[in-house]
This record gives structure tokens, sequence and C-alpha cells, in this order.
């Protein structure tokens, strides 16, 4: 987290050049085939997402052109409607146009052996190692030992270290020199430092790449990848980061890491290692039932290893409580996927539905309980603590947000229930309370809140609570919508993947304030509307939207060309907008 805060926009540099021969001469070639291909940190890999992913809801923003009342359909409205779907529509493009990656050709041309930071460097930095360190906190490092052990095998080896270990050397270097505080440490050198994260950012990415990491299992490699994946989120691709959590899910389910009987027969000092590692994986790996809608690789069913170990250190005990909530939190999330989001899901009936909702929505409520009952009086790095956990209120209503959306099958804007539309609002509420504390703290605590929140919170909110706005002619809703948006605005200006939101974020925002104007002029006599459509929550197998084709009269407004729209090209959306909105007050 540290590293999200003090430089977020570090990219990729070019290898560096020779380090002091204080460096071991047994360290294994990577091969440099950059002439071959895009490094995977530079592209955006293809993966496809489910019902709940933000990628499906940006598709159900554009069924809002069912806005099909004839008194709604001004000018401002349909343009800001075309707008909508244009988003989609490039998007959908980009997508179809983007370079193929280039194929890989093996040690078609080895680099010279990768360089590390001279010893006397290194060890200088582990002097300064404390318990205390992000490394330990956040990067599933047991301790300053692991990463003692490590440098000896790679500095002071008498056999060849392998490419595994070298890779994980450089993730843990890369990760503490982030982390070095260099008002408290004069002794290190901003410049010299920087040069030498630079290094081993680079020589880990290029390692992250080899067959050996991705495909075989070992403790190192699924270090490596879980590393890899904070790192990838830290580069705003979350693709990249499903992809190297799946391989690092796989790897542990290789090795048995998710099995007592396993762990219990390891070296004592290797099993609380290797468990630590499998809860990060096993937490990590359910991220993304939810913000991408894909089922997890590890599967409950399959696990019977021993929970996490509470630390009984006062100022360490705070970090693994919080860490178990979350284990539990991802845990809830899996069950909203499974039971509302998943393609087996659909089968469920609106009943089956409401009691699973219910069920779900009391699990989030008890959980939100025990975490703000968690005392952190004592944690160490306190600030660090605090501004870690300060937006969970924007998690939390989100995931509750999209628990009371699945509670019927049905699409209509009247089947949505009231405390889906309570959730919206808190947690839109909750977001325009919590980026202010992060904005004050500069450039990278607001680059921090716009990765580790906005990126990964449900769109869903701002969808209900614009549903709400137009069904009900809301102003109050309006200026929440605004504020919401401004807040984009911003963050939009930080993080380049943040600009597709807030270009959403604005085009639902017009349609609403020209709806609500020519509403507003209106007579609030009953207005004769077309029936809702009615559109499933998941994706069916079908491409063809005939009821995205325009009802507008031919030439009503010439210069939109609105006599061209067609649903050809689009896919049906896990949600629609009904047309029963128009009756404000209903």
């Amino acid at each position: 987290m540290r590293e999200a805060l003090r430089n977020q926009g570090e990219q990729q540099t070019n290898r560096t050049t020779a380090t002091p021969s204080s460096t071991p001469n047994t360290l294994p070639a990577l091969e440099d085939d950059s002439t071959l291909h895009q490094f995977i940190w530079d592209e955006l890999p293809v993966s496809y997402e489910g019902g709940s992913s933000f990628s499906q809801q940006t598709l159900l923003a554009n069924q809002i052109e069912e806005l099909k009342i004839e008194d709604a359909q001004t000018p401002g409205v349909v343009e800001e409607l075309a707008t909508l779907r244009g988003i989609y529509q490039r998007h959908d493009e980009w997508s179809d146009q983007r370079p193929k990656r280039k194929t890989r050709r093996p040690n078609a041309c080895p680099q010279p052996l990768l360089q590390l930071p001279p010893s006397d460097f290194v060890i200088r930095l582990l002097r300064t190692v404390t318990e205390h360190s992000v490394l330990f906190l956040f990067y599933a490092v047991e301790n300053r030992k692991q990463v003692e052990d490590l440098c000896r095998r790679v500095y002071f080896s008498v056999e060849p270290v392998t490419v595994g270990e070298i890779t994980l050397l450089h993730g843990y270097l890369s990760v503490l020199f982030k982390d070095i505080d260099f008002e408290a440490r004069p002794e290190f050198n901003r410049e010299e430092t920087d040069r030498y994260y630079k290094l081993c950012d680079a020589n880990f990415k290029a390692g992250v790449e080899t067959y050996e990491v991705m495909a075989v299992p070992s403790f190192e490699h699924t270090l490596i990848l879980f590393i890899a994946a904070l790192r990838a989120q830290q580069d705003e691709n979350s693709p990249l980061q499903w992809s190297v959590v799946s391989a690092a899910a796989r790897h542990v389910l290789a090795l048995g890491y998710n099995r007592k009987a396993r762990l219990d027969a390891m070296p004592p000092h290797e099993s609380p290692r290797a468990r630590r590692l499998f809860w990060h994986i096993y937490f990590v790996d359910r991220g993304f039932t939810l913000s991408q809608g894909k089922a997890p690789i590890i599967q409950d069913m399959d696990v019977d290893v021993d929970p996490l170990e509470i630390s009984q250190r006062p100022h360490r005990r705070p970090w693994d409580m919080v860490f178990s909530a979350f284990i539990e939190l991802s845990r809830i999330q899996l069950r909203i996927y499974e039971k509302l989001y998943s393609p087996s899901a659909s089968r469920a009936s609106d009943e089956e539905r409401r009691s699973v909702v219910g069920c779900l929505s009391s699990m989030l409520s008890q959980w939100y309980v025990v975490w703000r009952n968690i005392d952190y009086t004592h944690a160490c790095r306190q600030d660090l603590f605090e501004f870690s956990l300060a937006a969970i209120d924007v998690v939390y209503y989100s995931i509750l947000t999209l628990t009371h959306r699945g509670a019927s099958s049905s699409n209509s804007a009247s089947d949505i229930t009231p405390q889906c539309f309570e959730a919206a609002r808190k947690e839109l509420i909750a977001h325009t309370t919590a980026y202010p504390r992060f904005s004050s703290g500069g450039y990278a605590s607001s680059f921090s809140y716009s990765i580790w929140t906005h990126l990964f919170s449900s769109f869903t909110p701002y969808i209900i609570t614009f549903i709400h706005c137009v069904g009900h002619v809301n102003t109050e809703d309006l200026g929440l919508l605004r504020t919401a948006l401004e807040i984009s605005e911003r963050l939009s200006g930080l993080a380049e993947s943040c600009k597709r939101q807030h270009e959403l974020y604005r085009a639902l925002y017009r349609i609403a304030e020209a709806y609500l104007k020519a509403k507003k002029a209106l007579p609030y006599g009953d207005l004769t509307l077309e029936t809702a459509t009615h559109l499933p929550l998941q994706q069916p197998n079908t491409d063809n939207w005939s009821c995205f084709d325009s009802n507008i009269e031919p030439n009503s407004f010439p210069e939109l060309h609105v006599e061209d729209w067609n649903g050809s090209y689009m896919g049906q959306m896990p949600f629609t907008l009904d047309t029963q909105a128009g009756k404000g007050g209903q």
C-alpha cells in the first residue's frame, strides 16, 4: 500500500547497466525476446466477464435507451442516449481491433545474466527492515528472516539459483525500496535507490513471464504470482491480475497447500509460510467473483487447512483480524455470485431469490458489525492502517446493493426493492464522504483510492440511483449523481482506466438531468406507457438486440440520425430500465 501511495505512476523502464561485481555469477539467464513480443504488463489481455461485472453493467447502461416515453424523447435526452451507446460501441470495436500478442520464440536471444543491486547496498537495506514493513503486512511474506534466507541463497550461493529465486528476490527488493522513509533514513540516496528499484522492477516483471514461474508449481513461483497480482492492480490491469491469480491458485492446489495433512507434514518453518500464502491466494481468487463475474479456482469443498493464525502481539493482531475479516467477506461474495449471478442462478425462482437475498444481506450485516468492532488502537503503522481501510463503507454498500439487486429475475424498475435503492444511496454517500479524505493526502493518496476502491466497486449503485431519480423525478438523487460525477471526473485525470467509467457517469447524469427538465415542463397527469421490457439478469446466448432499435419517428431529430439506430451489434444485458420509470412518484 505504501508503494501505491508513494509513486503509482511508475512505468516499466529499460534494463539498466551492469551492477558492481558483488553480484554472484551463478545467476540463471532469462531469455530476452522483447523484440518478438510485448510484455504482458503493457497489454490488456482479453478476459470474459460475467453478469455482476462492471463490463456487463456497462452494457446494462446502454439499455437505458428504453426510455420510450414519447414526452421524454427530447433532443437532449436522445443526444445523451446516443452518446451512451457510443461509449460501449467504441469499447467493443477496440476489443475486436486490438493487436494480437506476438509469438514468443523460446531462447531466441539469451541476454546476459540478470543483474542485482550490489550486495552491500542490500545488506544496508535489510538492516532497516522491521516487522512493520508493508512487505509483511500486505504481501504474504512472514518475516524478515524469510527475506534474509533468500538473499543468502542468491548472493552467497554455492549452487546456481533458480529463475524463481532470483525473480522473487527482485520482487522483495522492489517492494522494500518503495517503503524506505528517506527522511528517517538519510543514509539512502533517493536517486540511487530509484535506480535500483527500476532494475528490480524490470527484472521481476521479466521473470513473471517465464515458463517456469507461470507453469511449474513451487512456493517461490506462487509467491511471485501473488506479488505480481498486486502489482497488476496498481498498474490498472485487472485482466492481467486475474491471469496471474488464476495461475497462483492452480499452483497452491497442485502443491496441496489447501490440505491440512499436507501442511502438517511440512517442516515447522515452512508450514506457516505455506498456510499464510494459501490464504492470501484464496482471498484474491475470490476477489473476481463480483468485480468480474467469475467463479474462483479454489473451491471451499476442497479446503480443510487451518485458518490463518491471529497474532497475539497487540501491534500485529489488528492487521491479522482485518485480513481474517476480508477472507470471510470474500466467502460471502462468492455466495452472492453463486446464488444470484452465476449461470446456474438464472434458474432460481423469484421466491427463492428473495429468500437467498434475505439470508445473504443478514450475513453481510453481521459481518459489518464484526468489522466495526475491530480494535486497532495498538496497531502498528496506524496511519497506514486507517488509510487502507478508510473506504470500507464504499465496498460494503456496493456489495449490499448488488445483493438486493438480485432479489428478482424481473428487471422492471418497479420490482427493485426499497432496500436496494437505500443501499445504493448509502454507497454513493459513502463514496462522496470517503473521497475528500483521500484527496486531502495529495496525488498518491487519490490515485490509491481510484485503483483500490473506485475501480473495484460495483457500478450498480450509480445505475440504481439513476433509475430512482428518473422514476421519482427526484432532484435530491440528481444532486447525489452530480457529486459522484464530479469525483469520477477528478479520478479520471489520475487513472487512465477511470476515464471510461467517468464517461458513463457523465452520460447517465446528463440523461437524468435532461429527463427531469422535460418532466417539470409537463403536466403530471397519467401517461399511457408501453409495457416494461423484460431481460434476464444473466447474459443470454444471443447477439441480436431488436429491442435496441429506435422507436423514435424518422426525421424527428435529423441532426442525430436516430433512424439509423439498430441493435444488431449489441448483446442482451443483465438489467433493463422499466419504461414505467416515467411515472413520477410511483
